[in-house]
């Protein structure tokens, strides 16, 4: 454990040769760590008080509320509100989130801000560091545990993806690489692989663009192709051969393209775009088994499912609709394991607010898993799920359980002063012992 004070730095750019300003905000004593449950995170947009909500997922696939984080706070715009994206790193110890909105205190440079909040075992977290980035970080990606993606989305200046390396150690970072990508971007999308990185852009001409992500993690255009409408709200079939996003309102459809990763070659599926019986559908996810589309749309709140046919790609309509009330209840949904998770804003007073969770069948519809569960937010926006690493043997995170864990549970042995703040007990009695020991001796190697 280590208490952290309030700090800024000044982190210099090689590839655009100018100073960023990183700061970390000040927080309490904490550990490192990530949640030893399935949990899901949503981010709650509000204009004078953006923030962070946790949930567990249980066993039945529903969910209960574990904490709210304020990660800013009005009167008016400010620097933490409007917390729209998040994305927690593989190792499910830090979320990144992006704020769309609010002007910097006077005497700062110019920039949106982009919060970093610890995850801790029992899924509450605790704000840990931010830094300033172009303006407006509308979508954010963790590439791996310490790259994290961050968009340019400004229609005056033009859009960008940003590559930042965040070394959250020594409280620093740092820009790696920036590519246009046009007038201006909403969504990207992360190949399964981890090679490949999607943007789109939504004015003027409409595109997909496919970025390779280089050893270096540098970004290589590797393909851009036009679009018959938006390509909102990406998302990569399992396989990674396919890519579909939203029509918004540029069509009540959805769009699909073929995927080369051999070649990075994109390009749009004969029979696309896909009408949708929906209002401006603004996100399409995919089912783990990629037999299912799911489609959210923003114009009328609801959610229609496809059935995707796996030779070409072409979508059918299931007939199924789930309906979550006003228009704009509905902004971000993303598939995590077997289950869908749905924000909903609460836009009025009879339409939900919080986060449900939907099962899918193998019919291509979907079954509702408990009602939706408060956010105690503003304008619950963004998620992303988590489920707990198979190998919690592996202490420092790099993939392999050996004298480096082995050292660090040494180091903490005897009885936990935080049961909450202890991941060296493997076992969960409040002590770390021999039991501890045995069972990380019993996964000595690499992780599986």
């Amino acid at each position: 454990m280590r208490t952290r004070e309030s700090v800024c730095r000044v982190v210099w750019s090689r590839v655009s040769q100018a100073a960023v300003l990183a700061c970390v905000a000040a927080s309490a004593t904490i550990a490192a760590g990530q949640s030893n449950e399935r949990a899901a995170f949503v981010v709650n947009d509000g204009n004078n008080e953006g923030s962070v909500t946790s949930y567990l997922i249980d066993e039945d696939g529903s969910v209960e509320f574990v904490q709210k984080l304020v990660t800013g706070e009005g009167p008016g715009f400010d620097y933490g509100t409007n917390a729209t994206a998040v994305s927690i790193t593989p190792n499910g110890k830090f979320l990144a989130i992006g704020h769309a909105s609010g002007d910097p205190p006077p005497g700062d440079p110019p920039g949106r801000r982009v919060t970093i909040v610890q995850v801790h075992h029992d899924a509450t977290m605790s704000m840990y560091m931010d830094f300033l980035t172009d303006p407006t970080p509308n979508s954010v990606q963790w590439i791996d545990d310490e790259y994290l993606v961050v968009t340019k989305s400004n229609f005056s200046q033009g859009s960008e993806l940003i590559m930042y390396h965040v070394d959250v150690d020594d409280e620093v970072v740092t820009e790696i690489d920036r590519k246009a990508t046009g007038v201006f971007m909403d969504s990207i999308a992360l190949h399964p692989t981890g090679d490949y990185l999607f943007a789109e852009t939504t004015w003027g001409d409409y595109t997909l663009q496919a970025f390779r992500i280089n050893a270096d993690r540098t970004l290589t255009l590797k393909d851009s192709v036009d679009s018959s409408s938006f390509v909102l709200g990406l998302s990569v079939t399992p396989d990674g051969s396919r890519v579909y996003g939203g029509g918004g309102i540029s069509a009540d459809a959805v769009t699909g393209f073929d995927f080369d990763p051999e070649t990075g070659g994109l390009s749009e599926l004969s029979n696309s775009p896909y009408p949708s019986p929906g209002d401006g559908p603004r996100q399409a996810v995919i089912s783990p088994d990629g037999s299912t589309l799911v489609a959210g749309h923003g114009g009328d709140a609801t959610i229609h499912t496809y059935l995707i046919d796996e030779p070409t790609g072409d979508l059918t309509l299931t007939g199924y609709t789930f309906d979550a009330g006003f228009q704009a209840n509905l902004r971000d949904m993303q598939v995590h394991e077997d289950l869908l998770l749905v924000p909903a804003r609460g836009v009025t007073s009879s339409d939900p607010q919080g986060l449900a969770t939907f099962a899918f069948l193998p019919d291509g519809s979907l079954e509702m898993k408990g009602d939706f569960v408060d956010s105690q937010g503003i304008n619950p926006d963004g998620v992303v799920g988590w489920s707990p690493l198979m190998c919690p043997a592996d202490l420092t995170g790099d993939g392999v359980v050996g004298g480096a864990d082995l050292g660090t549970l040494l180091a903490s042995w005897g009885t936990c002063p935080d049961p909450d703040e202890c991941p060296e007990d493997l076992t969960g009695d409040g002590a770390v012992g021999g039991a501890d020991l045995g069972m990380l001796l019993a996964n000595w190697g690499p992780c599986p």
